[in-house]
């Protein structure tokens, strides 16, 4: 993993059905107006360790895409010039 994640206690909006996701990972659940609530944040990966393959499914069921997108800027065009990113 490229950083940490922690799962929030409180409702997961996942039908009881699903609890043996939780339970393969040993994160304390309950039911509450029929979905599985987690019973206390859970750190769920740790940033510098390989995903395991239950972590990566609970994750896809939450909704939760191990994917992060962004920009770096290497240069800089401006009136005619090029400047490093280093300027800025």
């Amino acid at each position: 993993a490229k950083a940490n994640l922690s799962l929030p206690a409180g409702p997961s909006g996942m039908d009881p059905s699903q609890t043996a996701f939780f339970q393969a990972l040993n994160i304390g659940t309950k039911i509450v107006k029929g979905q599985i609530e987690l019973v206390s944040e859970f750190p769920i990966l740790k940033k510098d360790e390989r995903v395991s393959p239950s972590a990566a499914v609970l994750l896809s069921k939450l909704g939760i895409r191990p994917f992060s997108y962004g920009m770096e800027v290497e240069q800089v065009f401006q009136d005619g010039s090029v400047f490093p990113a280093a300027v800025l």
